[in-house]
């Protein structure tokens, strides 16, 4: 079993929150392979949650968005604009949210490893959720990776044709 193996077999032992405690060091020591490991391990749990309130309970945070401005998040285009969250009374309360746990720098990352769907979840958690979802959805990094994935894709289940295609987006701007 390889060392890279070893540490994902022991990131599945750990909880989200332990896991997102993990990603600032790993950022700091800028170890590429590890925060592939850390943020992919805390992007895979994520990724497990299927509705709002569950990703709320993993995230350890509640809405403060009112049902009708969660349904509109959900409904909004998928690359709708990133927008400044400020501070507002309206701000949940904190409860040891894992958001507190890494920098923003560290939730972009792990973010940036989630599904499309739980990005989508995620902008009907909160307005920060929201703001932070709605970033990596519109990077070109991001976007640009999604179309390599696509591309690896398509050529591994032989379809070659729509490959080449695919392979299109990687020189045309986003």
């Amino acid at each position: 079993m390889s060392d890279l193996e070893s540490v994902r077999r022991d990131l599945a032992q750990l909880s989200v929150e332990e896991r997102f405690e993990l990603v600032g060091p790993v950022l700091y020591l800028d170890a590429p392979t590890l925060q592939q490991a850390v943020c992919g391990s805390v992007a895979a749990s994520l990724d497990q949650c299927t509705t709002v309130s569950e990703l709320c309970e993993a995230l350890r945070t509640t809405s403060d968005l009112s049902p009708e401005e969660q349904a509109a998040a959900l409904s909004e285009p998928l690359f709708a604009p990133a927008t400044p969250v400020t501070n507002s009374a309206s701000q949940p309360a904190v409860s040891r949210a894992v958001s507190m746990s890494t920098s923003e720098d560290g939730l972009i990352a792990c973010l940036e490893q989630c599904a499309i769907p739980t990005l989508r979840l995620l902008k009907a958690v909160s307005r920060r959720w929201a703001s932070r979802a709605r970033l990596v959805l519109v990077s070109e990094a991001w976007r640009a990776q999604q179309q390599e994935m696509e591309v690896e894709w398509l050529l591994a289940a032989g379809a070659e044709q729509w490959a080449g295609v695919a392979a299109l987006g990687r020189v045309l701007p986003l």
